[in-house]
């Protein structure tokens, strides 16, 4: 065997998987979701992720099989609001059944490109922290019985 051969096979070979992975050529091995929320300017925290300090409205570049992600929105006065992005299979997967056959199966499952994220997009309708009217009638009424008894030592002096 000659040594160009012996050179050309390992590069066609290698060529040839990461060709022939359907859901690796059309979906990739990241996925983008938006993120939004009512009102803007909300942070955004991903974990696992890069994500620490994103505000809203963002697109953030998610490795696809590093979920199942936590994905914390918040935003001063407001409760945060959590969702948790899972993993399921991407249907181009399948598409290895006609085109690239087991190769593309392996190719796929190997880059993650076999799985997409979900939900695609997150829209927070953030709700505003309610102050406990009760707590905030007790401290009222706190402060003025402590003025109401003031006022009598001062009346009885």
């Amino acid at each position: 065997m000659s040594s160009k051969k012996i050179i050309l096979f390992p590069v066609i070979l290698s060529s040839y998987i990461h060709l022939f992975g359907c859901a690796t050529i059309v979906s990739g091995t990241t996925q983008n979701i938006a993120v939004s929320s009512n009102p803007t300017g909300a942070t955004i925290v991903v974990e696992p992720g890069q994500y620490q300090n994103t505000f809203t409205p963002a697109s953030m570049e998610l490795e696809r099989d590093g979920g199942p992600y936590r994905v914390t929105i918040s935003h001063e006065g407001y409760e945060p609001y959590k969702v948790t992005l899972k993993t399921s299979t991407n249907g181009w997967l399948w598409g290895n059944l006609l085109l690239g056959g087991l190769i593309g199966i392996i190719v796929d499952s190997s880059t993650g490109a076999g799985t997409k994220l979900s939900p695609e997009e997150i829209k927070a309708n953030l709700i505003k922290v309610r102050v406990d009217s009760e707590s905030s009638h007790n401290n009222h009424k706190e402060s003025f019985t402590a003025d109401s008894t003031l006022l009598s030592q001062i009346r009885a002096d």
